[in-house]
């Protein structure tokens, strides 16, 4: 809208001044000497005189711009050659960086090469030099470059970044510590410095500053970021676990339920808590905990001990049913629920009650649970005589497992008895655990993704 007003503009002042040369007519003489004899004089016609002089100035314009575009052209030529040298520098830099990826190491020490000699900053070869030397298994090269990124405010936290891996990977913690300490200083948000401390000092039992960097990893991260609030929950579970050990149930049941809060989907947590209630004689507690266990993950093992928090009594099969129903409304729409009503239903001789139950459930020959009790219904047993029967149920029983190597654990620990594998215990329902969800324990990489 503004160039089309300028243009009219200009449009209107063209033919003002034609209008003017129109309408006044005259002449214009150049003179060139002194009067009344000139050594040169030139008259010409007002029109053409403008005409011409309009021109003149939009020739010279044309002249003045050709000469600056040359004055410019050795610094073009300057700035092409230095776009060239950096798209080159760049293109090597990403060859490393996908040879370091594939694991080539000669491949990226020539790309290292070609990245400092085309590119100003020596930050990315000397990074790229440290990473196929790790290749290539010569650490001492590695870690000499990494200290050289020391020297420049730029590649410092970088070249941090580099020894602490190398520390770590050489079973050096204290090293490792005292280098992420100075990371720290630099970058006091960085996740990875935090995660990294985090495993560290839970592999060398040193709980409570654990705790502390799981808190400030759970801080920095978003809010619905679950692995920040698992690692805190897991380190003040641990404690837990310690505290336990060494009869201290007070400190125990504090940190149990500080586990419970930092991750309310943490099932262990609420499994130790309820346990530790049940050994101070709280069975209040205790049921309240483990209804909050089974709406996490539903077992056998939870069902039963919330029976015995709630002191069923032997022969008692209408408060079997109640516990029943307790337990499915507090995690709707499970076949585990459904499997603990039907049951209780069954020892009651209520057997179209179960059937109903039953009928409504799509694929009750997929649970292992389910297809048991529809062959109970099936064979029309009747109602259960045998009064020990009404204090437990015979869903199946749950345990602990390590999500790397596979191997049960006796009750949840932050660390696999097996492989060692920090964080991997978790509770299981009925089935082997899978090995697609394994936790490694090698440090974060220098370069990600």
């Amino acid at each position: 809208m503004i160039r089309l007003l300028f243009l009219l503009g200009l449009l209107a002042a063209a033919v003002f001044v034609a209008l003017v040369l129109a309408t006044n007519p005259g002449e214009v003489a150049l003179s060139l000497g002194q009067a009344p004899s000139y050594d040169l004089r030139i008259v010409m016609p007002l029109a053409p005189f403008v005409i011409v002089a309009i021109l003149s100035l939009f020739a010279w314009g044309y002249i003045f711009h050709a000469w600056l575009r040359t004055l410019a052209i050795p610094k073009a030529v300057q700035r092409a050659n230095k776009e060239n040298r950096a798209k080159k520098g760049h293109m090597a830099l990403s060859n490393g960086l996908v040879a370091v990826a594939s694991g080539d190491p000669d491949e990226a020490r020539k790309q290292a090469r070609l990245a400092g000699k085309f590119l100003d900053n020596p930050a990315a070869s000397l990074l790229l030099t440290a990473q196929s030397a790790q290749l290539n298994g010569q650490p001492d090269a590695a870690e000499r470059y990494f200290e050289a990124m020391l020297d420049t405010p730029e590649t410092r936290f970088l070249g941090l970044r580099g020894l602490i891996v190398q520390a770590v990977k050489a079973g050096d913690t204290d090293k490792a510590l005292d280098l992420l300490q100075e990371a720290k200083r630099l970058k006091p948000k960085a996740p990875w410095v935090l995660d990294l401390e985090y495993q560290i000092r839970l592999d060398r039992g040193e709980l409570l500053e654990a705790e502390s960097a799981a808190a400030k990893l759970k801080a920095v991260r978003s809010v619905e970021s679950s692995g920040g609030k698992r690692k805190h929950a897991t380190a003040l579970l641990a404690q837990a676990v310690e505290a336990k050990s060494e009869e201290n149930m007070q400190a125990a049941m504090d940190r149990a339920v500080q586990a419970s809060k930092a991750d309310p989907s943490f099932f262990a947590a609420f499994s130790l808590a309820a346990e530790i209630a049940t050994i101070r004689r709280n069975p209040g507690r205790a049921a309240e905990l483990l209804l909050k266990a089974w709406s996490i993950q539903p077992s056998g093992d939870i069902a039963n001990r919330y029976m015995l928090a709630r002191a069923v009594k032997p022969g008692d099969f209408k408060a079997k049913l109640a516990t029943a129903k307790g337990l499915a409304a507090a995690r709707p729409g499970h076949w585990a629920g459904l499997a603990l009503m039907v049951e209780a239903h069954l020892d009651l001789g209520e057997r179209e009650e179960a059937k109903i139950l039953l009928d409504a459930w799509d694929n009750v020959n997929q649970e292992p649970d389910l297809a048991r009790l529809a062959l109970r219904l099936e064979a029309g047993q009747p109602a259960n005589n045998n009064p020990d029967e009404a204090t437990r149920f015979g869903l199946s029983e749950g345990f602990f497992a390590c999500t790397s190597c596979g191997t049960r654990q006796e009750n949840w620990k932050s660390h696999c008895t097996q492989c060692g594998a920090s964080g991997s215990v978790t509770f299981q329902s009925r089935v082997s655990p899978a090995q697609t969800a394994r936790v490694s324990l090698e440090p974060a990489a220098l370069i990600e993704g």
